[in-house]
């Protein structure tokens, strides 16, 4: 008897440690009340075990009674957790929604509902293990960090522009169609939808007094650590994009990401149109395999011509194949938080691995370093090289090689683009809501049209 007893009192012992570091954790955060019920009365039971050695008869008078009241301690204890558990998501909630009406950021409610504080069953937190989830068998699968994360700002579509310190007249051409868009909420104006949106223009550390005005002014502005001025071009834009990848991951929420260049230009009501069609706004817990959406190249080869721009003489070498993978073209891909987040998770693992101190317990698992992610020279077929062996759905996304987005409207984005025809489809989209109406537009889109087709045939026929 007293050995049962001394079982429990241990397993109440560290009932009692987890819920005051509960209790702790709840004093410490202000999204959530403070618990004010007693804790386990652990003292009690010790007291029952001096009394059960007396007598026979106590002994068993004390086992039943140390059976009731432990089952008594648990259930409160579980009824307590549950309702902070209840409490804080729902507060949490209620921040998002009230942020979101005053314009800080937007939640997705039903991705905020779908969380569940009911307990998990054993076989469901056998198969979230194996598929590599932290769980709390409190509340279901949760990120490692869930109040941290719930506190980053969501949007439905997230937009990044990996942007050189000298494209400052570029990022303002892109600013003045985005402004006529999206309103302060994020949401897109002239769409008939209520997705939000967020622009976010990812740039080198600033040198010089003009960029570094910019960057104080505007909060459509992000530094990315470590990327100087002198390694801001063409050659080092796969280094650009993973990073940009792995800075929104950090700092945002989203249910789809989308990457262009300085001279994409986005038609952004008919491309949530298209993703909303198409199924690929996705929640962060969403189990299905992730979208990887874009205008895709098969069994293309690397250009080794002297002088163009797109010279790859490495592919082959490092990769002993001949052919690139399939890969979406960096005018604009999308691609799921799932994916983004595999991208920014392997990069964040090897850094930590490399930071780990070596006399770490070998069963530590940092106890050795991990392996990087491939830089190629070209950082579109960079992406499809990371996300070849990774379970996910390629959707094909209508990019126009050029300023095609006026006469077919089909396209959701064009690519090289001049900042003339910026400046006036912003102009068009302010008189007329449509970027494509009037006779200056067309005039000009047509033109960079040609030259464009020009350009390419004769890249071509070299």
């Amino acid at each position: 008897m007293q050995c049962c007893l001394r079982a429990a009192c241990l397993i109440l012992l560290l009932v009692d440690e987890c819920y005051a570091a509960l209790s702790s954790e709840s004093e410490s955060s202000s999204m959530v009340r403070r618990h004010s019920g007693p804790r386990p009365p652990v003292t009690q039971l010790l007291a029952m075990l001096k009394g059960a050695s007396a007598s026979k008869e106590a002994s068993h008078a004390s086992s039943r009674s140390a059976r009731s009241l432990v089952h008594s301690i648990v259930s409160t204890h579980q009824t307590q957790r549950s309702d902070y558990r209840q409490h804080s998501w729902s507060t949490a909630t209620t921040i998002s929604t009230n942020a979101h009406s005053s314009g800080k950021f937007t939640s997705n409610a039903s991705a905020l509902s779908s969380k569940k504080s009911d307990t998990m069953s054993s076989q469901r937190i056998e198969t979230e293990i194996q598929a590599g989830h932290e769980v709390d068998v409190w509340g279901g699968q949760k990120s490692s960090n869930e109040h941290a994360s719930s506190s980053k700002p969501y949007y439905d579509l997230m937009v990044i522009v990996p942007a050189a310190s000298s494209e400052q007249s570029r990022r303002n051409a892109i600013r003045r169609n985005w402004d006529e868009y999206v309103d302060s909420n994020g949401i897109c104006k002239k769409c008939g939808s209520n997705r939000t949106s967020k622009l976010l223009f990812l740039v080198p550390q600033a040198d010089d007094e003009e960029m570094r005005k910019e960057i104080a002014e505007k909060t459509d502005i992000a530094v990315l650590a470590g990327l100087t001025k002198e390694m801001d071009f063409y050659r080092n834009l796969t280094a650009k994009v993973k990073n940009s990848i792995r800075y929104v991951v950090r700092n945002f929420r989203f249910a789809l990401l989308l990457k262009v260049d300085t001279d994409s230009y986005i038609f952004l009501d008919r491309l949530l149109n298209l993703a909303e069609k198409s199924d690929m706004f996705r929640s962060a817990d969403d189990t299905r395999p992730g979208i990887y959406a874009g205008k895709f190249f098969l069994d293309a080869q690397p250009v080794e011509v002297e002088g163009s721009r797109w010279r790859d003489t490495e592919y082959r070498r490092l990769t002993g194949m001949h052919t690139f993978p399939t890969y979406a073209c960096g005018a604009g891909y999308m691609m799921s938080p799932s994916l983004a987040k595999y991208i920014s998770h392997q990069q964040d693992a090897m850094e930590m691995a490399l930071k780990q101190n070596r006399n770490d317990d070998e069963d530590d698992d940092h106890w050795t370093s991990m392996p990087q992610l491939q830089d190629l020279v070209n950082e579109d077929v960079s992406v499809g090289f990371w996300l070849q062996p990774i379970v996910h759905h390629k959707v094909h996304l209508p990019v126009a090689p050029f300023a095609l987005g006026c006469t077919d409207k089909s396209q959701v984005i064009d690519h090289h683009v001049k900042e003339k025809l910026f400046d006036l489809r912003a102009k068009a989209i302010h008189a007329n809501g449509d970027p494509c109406s009037g006779d200056d537009v067309a005039r000009e889109s047509d033109l960079e049209a040609r030259e464009g087709l020009e350009v390419d045939r004769q890249s071509t026929h070299r």
